[in-house]
C-alpha cells in the first residue's frame, strides 16, 4: 500500500533488519529456554500479553535472584542490547540487572539497575555494551530479590551477533564410563553443554 501526503504532516518510520546470525528472540517457540540460552533459575515462558509474537519470558519476583542468559555473543564497542520489559502488577514490582559473563558463573553488571515502573505497560530499553572489553560474552537478565508477588516479563530481545565458537562438550550420563555388563545395544544419554556456541 502506498500512502501519499504532504511532507509537513507525514509520519517518519524507521526500522532495522537484523543480520542472519544476530541475536533476535521473542520466545515464540514453546521450548524454553530457547536453543543456546540458559535458565538455571526459575524463569518461564508465558503467553500472557506478549509485546511481540506468541510468548514472553517471565520471572516471578521472590527471595531468590535468577539469571536468564543469552547464547554467547561477539561484543565490540558498537554493540547494544535492545529489549522490552514490564511488570504484572501496579502495586508490587521488583528490580532487574543486565549482566555479562565469559563462563555463566561469574557475572558483572552493565549499567544501572532497572526499576520496574508501577504500570503493566511494556517499556523499552536500549543498553550500550561499549563499556565491555571486546570479546565473546553471555548476557544475562537478573531479577533481584523482592518481597513483591508480581512477575517481570521480557520480550523482543535484540543484541549482537552470535559468537563463532564451537559448542561445549556434552556430559555422558549413560552408560557410565568404564561400566561393565553393559548391553550390546545400549541407550546412550547425555546432558547438553552449559557453555560454548549454539549447536547447529
Amino acid at each position: 500500500q502506498l500512502v501519499c501526503c504532504r511532507s509537513s504532516d507525514c509520519p517518519v518510520w524507521s526500522f532495522t533488519a537484523p543480520a542472519a546470525n544476530q541475536l533476535v528472540e521473542s520466545f515464540d517457540d514453546t521450548a524454553f529456554p530457547p536453543v543456546g540460552w540458559a535458565n538455571p533459575g526459575t524463569w518461564s515462558r508465558a503467553t500472557t500479553t506478549p509485546y511481540y509474537g506468541l510468548g514472553t519470558a517471565y520471572k516471578s519476583a521472590g527471595t531468590t535472584p535468577a539469571i536468564l542468559s543469552t547464547p554467547i555473543l561477539a561484543i565490540d564497542g558498537s554493540s547494544i542490547l535492545d529489549f522490552y520489559y514490564r511488570t504484572s502488577s501496579t502495586t508490587g514490582y521488583g528490580l532487574m540487572n543486565i549482566k555479562y559473563s565469559t563462563d555463566r558463573v561469574t557475572w558483572n553488571q552493565i549499567g544501572a539497575t532497572i526499576s520496574m515502573p508501577t504500570t503493566t505497560e511494556w517499556n523499552h530499553v536500549t543498553r550500550s555494551l561499549s563499556s565491555i572489553t571486546p570479546g565473546n560474552y553471555y548476557l544475562g537478565f537478573e531479577v533481584l530479590t523482592s518481597t513483591s508477588t508480581s512477575s517481570i516479563y521480557i520480550d523482543h530481545v535484540v543484541g549482537p551477533t552470535l559468537a563463532s565458537v564451537a559448542p561445549g562438550p556434552v556430559a555422558q550420563t549413560a552408560p557410565l564410563d568404564a561400566a561393565t555388563g553393559v548391553s550390546r545395544t545400549p541407550t546412550f544419554t547425555w546432558t547438553a553443554p552449559t557453555v560454548g556456541g549454539v549447536p547447529t
